[in-house]
């Protein structure tokens, strides 16, 4: 569906059972492009904390957190994408997923559930 698509910023990684290494049971899609950091309209400073153990600095967003991005990040941009800057609580923070329209319009048509989508805004 997405190489049909012609969809950019992922790659296909096989993946294998220990008793087969030679035929892949299924592929793991991995995203490769890494946007620049969000814009400074959003202060994720007052937000960030940073575990005592490993080092490794979180944004703790509100529940109603809205993403900015510079307008030259479009240029930057490709239909899968993930965040420069890592969110969230627990063991392991991750950056954010970011897709396209075409890739969400995708998803709708396919009827894939599971999945929350928040409005990404370019300020000026």
């Amino acid at each position: 569906m997405f190489e049909k698509e012609k969809i950019t910023g992922i790659e296909y990684r096989p993946v294998y059972f220990p008793t087969d290494s030679e035929t892949p049971v299924a592929y793991q899609l991995v995203i490769m492009n890494k946007l620049p950091s969000i814009h400074s309209a959003v202060n994720p400073v007052e937000n960030t904390k940073t575990c005592k153990v490993c080092g490794i600095q979180r944004i703790m967003p509100p529940q109603e957190q809205a993403y900015y991005y510079s307008a030259d990040v479009k240029k930057h941009s490709l239909d899968f994408n993930y965040s420069a800057e890592l969110f969230g609580s627990g063991f392991y923070p991750r950056p954010l997923l970011i897709v396209s329209q075409k890739v969400r319009q995708i998803f709708l048509e396919q009827k894939v559930r599971g999945i929350h989508y928040d409005p990404i805004f370019y300020a000026t």
